[in-house]
């Protein structure tokens, strides 16, 4: 089950209400705001010509990024990073005390790599936090 904060809950609000799109996640960290949304509504959570982002940019002012939701961490990754050059995912599984971990090994073009890591590492810790979330798995930039 997923917690959200108070603050979390109202972004979703009114995020949902701008876009009418279903919003299912709320990620806040530092300067950005992640959005994870139902499948088959990122257009309509974007808008056109990326309206949507750029008013949830002005009234939070904060970076804002919306994220499909796919039950497949592969796609589910791939969706995290939409204008990164993911060259391959390999997905291994470990037994930690009794329970399943997954653990998601991207390999990334180097000329992508700083933006898939993101400043001090928010974009990975973002995905990181997400995995958890849904899959609890972990991923790591190569």
């Amino acid at each position: 089950m997923i917690k959200l904060t108070s603050n979390e809950l109202q972004y979703i609000t009114i995020f949902s209400r701008m876009t009418k799109a279903t919003i299912v996640d709320c990620l806040v960290n530092d300067g950005r705001i992640m959005f994870v949304v139902s499948k088959g509504e990122l257009g309509k959570a974007i808008g056109k010509e990326a309206i949507h982002l750029k008013e949830a940019r002005k009234l939070f002012g904060k970076q804002v990024e919306v994220v499909e939701k796919s039950d497949d961490v592969e796609t589910f990754v791939r969706n995290m990073f939409p204008s990164i050059n993911i060259n391959s995912i390999k997905i291994t599984t470990k037994t930690i005390d009794d329970k399943e971990k997954s653990f998601v090994s991207v390999l990334i073009d180097p000329a992508h790599r700083g933006i898939a890591i993101g400043r001090e590492g928010e974009r990975v810790k973002a995905a990181n936090k997400l995995l958890q979330r849904y899959f609890n798995a972990e991923i790591k930039i190569l």
